[in-house]
């Protein structure tokens, strides 16, 4: 199966779980409004620039039943990859944790990206889909604070035939719940 079909799989089944979940919440579910950031090592494939610091921030609304926690999510992610390539891109997608103090999950969001390459002789956009998938471990001390480890796998698809830019994502976050 290539790669866009399993996001797209990946996507329809955590919306699939979040929607069940929401059916079948117990009344001691709640639901708070979750604002994080992260700060990451961007790792990009096929390009002569070394990894570079990014960052995203989000905002979701977590739904925590016991032991599970689902957060639909809009994002903004920003990272230069030295002078050569810059790439900005805004996401909606989902978080789906298991755990309470510690919490092991997964995320996939899907939109919309710009990458600007400014090398000699060549200045090009990519202005398509972009995506990512990755898996994440939280420590949740203070219900109102999440500190996490994260890594997944991104990338711009290109419009053209040409390549897209693929990088791998390495960082810590941070959410406040509200």
């Amino acid at each position: 199966m290539p790669w866009p079909m399993q996001i797209r799989s990946l996507f329809v089944n955590i919306t699939l779980c979040a929607g069940a979940g929401l059916w079948l919440a117990p009344s001691s579910a709640r639901a708070d409004v979750a604002v994080a950031g992260d700060l990451e090592l961007d790792a990009p494939f096929d390009l002569e620039e070394r990894s570079a610091p990014g960052f995203t921030l989000r905002v979701g609304w977590q739904l925590h039943l016991p032991a599970i926690v689902l957060v639909p999510e809009v994002g903004y992610h920003h990272v230069e990859f030295g002078n050569e390539v810059t790439l900005n891109r805004g996401f909606a997608g989902a978080r789906l944790a298991i755990g309470e103090i510690f919490r092991f999950g997964a995320f996939a969001h899907v939109g919309f990206g710009n990458a600007a390459f400014h090398r000699e002789g060549e200045d090009r956009e990519l202005s398509d889909l972009t995506y990512d998938v990755g898996g994440f471990f939280d420590f949740t001390l203070l219900p109102l604070l999440d500190v996490g480890v994260h890594a997944g796998y991104g990338r711009v698809r290109s419009s053209d035939d040409g390549p897209g830019l693929e990088w791998v994502p390495v960082g810590v976050h941070l959410a406040l719940i509200l």
